[in-house]
């Protein structure tokens, strides 16, 4: 028994996982397949014991006969005959008619999934067990029920088939409640995240305002650098008006008033870049905080999924219950015949008593297999036990897994719940900067206006002084060319009388005036 029950723990452990699937399928109904097994087993050991009280009465109606069989049969016991019906009827009722049965089936009612070969390899190794254990578990079929009372074992199990059922649906209506409850109170949070979509898109409305801003501002200070460059291009060095000095320094601290006004104002717009940048690393941490919901809810789909694979399981678990019910009426149908059964074998048994000495050594050989068989059976029996109380520990370990595992879930979201409050509070205080902000833009927009509106008269009063001085210059131009003309004609003027009073004497003053 040791040694099956080691290859038996070798064999858990090598393919643990196939046990535990084994295990999931049969979670709500191997306590009835066990008292199912027990109830088959105690079965048996009534018909036994009745078959055992049947030969004993024939014993006592031919004492003579018995006593001229010498001890060829004295050695047959009790417990002999009760192993020979037992194993009769293991092989006749033990397993139902073949048919298309769930994974794992067989491993609760027949071998225990055990392999052919170490099955055979385990009933040599335990037929060592003594006559006396085998009589002490004979001395145990006084406290089962007999024959008689077969039937109401049946109704007994048809009723626990029934509550097993009813604890099915209970435990299926619970889960859905509890699945139920957990949307409701995902629901609400999904709804509130929602307020907060448009947040980004009014975002990158102010962060396209303030790109405008600057492209207007970049625009006049290039216009401020262009008109500087035309008063430096057009501004005559040979100017020396004061007036004209002073107009210009004039506006060359009007344009440095400017560049000062945009300066600052660049300065304005960069802080507001700045505070730009800030809420948009706000934003990103509520899309972190988003991302973290949407974890929850693929939590939330895997155990709907668990769900559905519960329900399945439980699906399979009635359908096998259906099986066991066909089982159950087949057993009763084979149990109808029992009657007939002992009456056949009461003759059977005055024909053996007939044919006893030449047949003494197959009967001997046939009961020591028998023997064997029921050994065999009873390793099989308490190997199947002990693997069940370990399935039902490994299923209360991952039970208590779950339940730890689903606290933690509800820690965290509440965790998160938290966090969320938080957010919408800084959320809140950036939408008050923001507005902030577009006012601060709106003012500045308007200041860039007024500022466009000036430099636009400053530019027409430009062109006005550029005209008046071209026309300056053209009256000095005229100016230069009528004395350069009084000029020529002076020089000319002066070579003629030059040349003129050298060819002559001087005359009289009347003479010279006359002429």
């Amino acid at each position: 028994m040791d040694r099956s029950v080691k290859r038996m723990v070798k064999l858990i452990e090598e393919d643990a996982d196939s046990f535990a699937k084994k295990a999931e399928m049969y979670y709500q109904s191997r306590p009835e397949l066990i008292s199912l097994v027990e109830e088959f087993h105690r079965m048996y050991r009534a018909l036994a014991e009745r078959y055992e009280n049947i030969t004993g009465e024939l014993r006592k109606g031919s004492p003579l006969e018995l006593q001229s069989q010498g001890s060829g049969l004295s050695d047959i016991s009790a417990s002999d005959l009760t192993a020979f019906w037992t194993s009769n009827e293991l092989n006749r009722l033990g397993r139902p008619p073949s048919g298309r049965r769930a994974p794992g089936f067989e491993y609760f009612l027949g071998n225990g999934g055990l392999p052919s070969d170490l099955y055979h390899k385990d009933g040599d190794d335990s037929a060592s067990i003594t006559d006396s254990e085998l009589e002490s578990d004979d001395s145990s079929v006084t406290n089962y029920p007999g024959y008689v009372s077969i039937g109401s074992d049946f109704q007994s199990l048809s009723k626990r088939i029934m509550d097993l059922e009813t604890e099915l649906r209970e435990a299926k209506e619970r889960l859905r409640m509890q699945l139920e409850g957990n949307t409701e109170s995902l629901l609400p949070r999904v709804k509130s995240e929602s307020k907060f979509v448009d947040f980004p898109a009014k975002l990158a409305a102010c962060e396209q305002e303030l790109r405008d801003a600057n492209e207007k501002l970049q625009n006049s200070e290039d216009q401020i650098y262009m008109l500087k460059s035309q008063l430096a291009r057009y501004l005559p060095s040979e100017l020396d008006d004061e007036r004209d000095e002073g107009a210009a320094s004039t506006q060359d601290l009007d344009i440095e008033t400017l560049s000062e006004e945009l300066r600052i104002t660049s300065l304005r717009l960069r802080e507001a870049e700045k505070q730009n940048g800030i809420m948009r690393k706000e934003v990103e941490k509520s899309k972190s905080d988003d991302a973290k919901l949407k974890s929850l809810q693929d939590m939330l789909e895997s155990a709907q999924k668990e769900a559905a694979a519960w329900k399945s399981k439980a699906s399979a678990d009635k359908r096998e219950v259906v099986k066991l019910l066909d089982r159950i009426s087949m057993l009763k149908s084979s149990l109808a015949g029992r009657d007939h059964e002992i009456r056949d074998l009461k003759t059977a048994v005055s024909d053996a008593e007939e044919k006893i000495f030449p047949e003494k050594a197959q009967v001997k050989a046939e009961i020591a297999k028998l023997l064997e068989e029921k050994i065999h059976r009873d390793n099989q029996f308490k190997e199947l036990e002990a693997n069940v109380r370990y399935l039902e520990d490994e299923i209360r370990r991952v039970t208590n897994e779950k339940i730890e595992e689903d606290e933690k879930l509800k820690v965290e979201i509440e965790v998160l719940t938290l966090e969320k409050v938080e957010k919408e509070r800084c959320i809140e205080t950036s939408s008050k900067k923001v507005s902030e902000l577009e006012s601060e833009i709106s003012r500045l927009g308007s200041e860039i206006k007024a500022r466009d509106d000036r430099t636009m008269e400053m530019e027409k009063e430009v062109e006005k002084q550029r005209r008046e001085l071209e026309e300056v210059a053209e009256e000095k131009r005229e100016v230069i060319r009528q004395l350069c003309f009084s000029l020529d004609y002076s020089r000319d003027e002066c070579k003629r009388l030059r040349i003129a009073f050298s060819g002559y004497r001087p005359t009289a003053p009347s003479s010279i005036l006359a002429s």
